[in-house]
């Protein structure tokens, strides 16, 4: 990011380009090593003169307009020369306190940290209005409950300007003093960020390569990190959160391992992390996790740091077993969709008593290991490889089941599918919501008969059925 009070500043006017009639002058504008293009035609330039003349600078000081003969390849050489003279002498002139005309001009509010806090202390400043008539945005303990969305733009610009204090740019009007931002992080319970892999505007900047880092944030109970490198080298000081944070997401970010996240500010090899999950690395607070969208292969045993958990999201991943989960006595919800599991045998020993469990789209092929996964009251196994509706037989035992999803998969082709299903829960089978559908009368009226029929087939007396039919049934 640029810097413009420590600088060097050097504005040049390199090349001009005509396209259509249009002549724009191409402004070179370099501050220390940051660098980039802005074009401007020369109507441009008279408006901001004139806002300039206003500031002191001299009225004649812009070369004059031309009407006739201002497209000839002389003049507009000439032109070229003339503007870059004129906008080196009036930034000199002003630099000490640029007008917001000539900072807009070079586009300093995009590149200039300085610049990228006034608007963010603005944000603040009219976010605390607001907040001053809604008593309940604020928390017991004073923090905002409302969440904010930045960029590694804003965070970065933040970390420099605590690490080098320096005079306020505009000393008049409280929206741009940057103690708004200072509070706004003290205070700030919920954030978003949001990176990017794309130079910045014509500069070389990739807001992702900048560095951050969170020693202003003191009651952050929710942050999103959303298509950033996570690295240490990146982000900083991450691991100060641990006892505030109740929802942590990192998504898209490329993550490799689950102890990037966690054991971000140790450097550690996977051998390593036994170790140091006993070590007092501890996400004490941490209640959800979300890993999704990542590079994950595998579960490893730095979940552990997040003992008190009760949901965790792993999905679009590329993971093929189910490890490492045992340690979490209070997980109550995983999310496993779209990754490569195909094996989940005796499943009940390494996932504890949870209540949701979404394995959609992976590449299971029977749901035996399910069968005494007692607590279950919602189970989506849709977009797998279960073909026979003994593939799927093994959760119409499940007791607490509520909620389960099997469609699509080859099974739905069964003659019956649904009904035969339905079957299997019995009594129940009026509770349980099947593909998203709640189980009609007709339907528990069917069910009613094939039971019949079955006790029949087994040479069972009918008083077998008594309090076992769907619904209000009896014989």
């Amino acid at each position: 990011m640029a810097n413009h009070q420590v600088g060097p500043v050097t504005l040049t006017i390199p090349e001009v380009v005509t396209e259509d009639g249009v002549t724009m002058y191409l402004v070179q504008v370099e501050v220390g090593e940051v660098a980039y293009q802005v074009n401007h035609r020369y109507s441009e330039f008279e408006v901001m003169h004139y806002k300039l003349v206003e500031e002191g600078v001299e009225k004649d000081l812009l070369p004059p307009k031309k009407l006739i003969g201002n497209k000839d390849p002389a003049f507009i050489m000439k032109r070229r020369r003339d503007l870059e003279n004129y906008l080196q002498t009036v930034y000199h002139f002003l630099e000490k306190n640029l007008p917001s005309a000539l900072a807009e001009f070079l586009k300093f509010p995009v590149y200039d940290i300085h610049y990228v806090l006034q608007d963010l202390a603005s944000e603040c400043h009219e976010g605390d209005l607001r907040n001053e008539s809604i008593t309940e945005d604020e928390t017991d303990d004073g923090s905002s409950s409302s969440a904010s969305s930045w960029t590694p733009l804003q965070m970065f610009s933040i970390s420099e300007r605590l690490k080098s204090p320096c005079p306020p740019l505009n000393t008049e009007d409280k929206r741009y003093d940057f103690t708004n931002v200072a509070d706004a992080c003290c205070r700030l319970a919920k954030l978003t960020i949001t990176g990017s892999t794309e130079k910045l505007g014509s500069s070389e900047l990739v807001p992702n390569e900048l560095k951050f880092d969170f020693l202003a944030f003191k009651s952050l109970t929710e942050l999103c990190l959303d298509n950033l490198d996570i690295s240490p080298a990146k982000i900083l000081s991450l691991g100060i959160l641990r006892n505030t944070l109740v929802t942590l997401s990192a998504r898209n970010c490329s993550l490799g391992s689950i102890s990037m996240l966690l054991l971000c500010d140790t450097i550690h090899t996977k051998d390593d992390i036994p170790t140091l999950v006993t070590s007092g690395h501890s996400w004490s607070s941490l209640l959800k996790l979300d890993l999704s969208h990542n590079n994950l292969e595998f579960i490893d045993s730095s979940l552990r740091l997040a003992p008190n958990l009760t949901d965790l999201i792993l999905s679009s991943n590329s993971i093929s077993q189910i490890t490492n989960l045992t340690g979490l006595p209070h997980l109550r919800n995983i999310d496993l969709s779209n990754n490569k599991i195909k094996g989940i045998d005796e499943l009940h020993t390494k996932i504890g008593q949870i209540s949701s469990l979404n394995l959609s789209q992976n590449k299971i092929r029977t749901l035996y290991g399910l069968s005494k996964l007692y607590s279950v009251t919602n189970l989506d196994v849709s977009h797998n490889k279960l073909r026979t509706l003994a593939d799927v037989s093994t959760v119409t035992s499940l007791p607490c089941i509520e909620r389960v999803t099997l469609s699509p998969n080859k099974v739905n082709n069964e003659v019956d599918y649904r009904l035969k299903v339905l079957e299997g829960y019995g009594g129940r089978c009026g509770e349980v919501v099947l593909d998203s559908i709640t189980t009609t009368q007709p339907e528990m009226d069917k069910v009613s008969v094939l039971m019949a029929l079955s006790v029949a087939r087994e040479g069972k007396h009918p008083t077998s059925l008594f309090g076992n039919l769907p619904g209000n049934h009896h014989l």
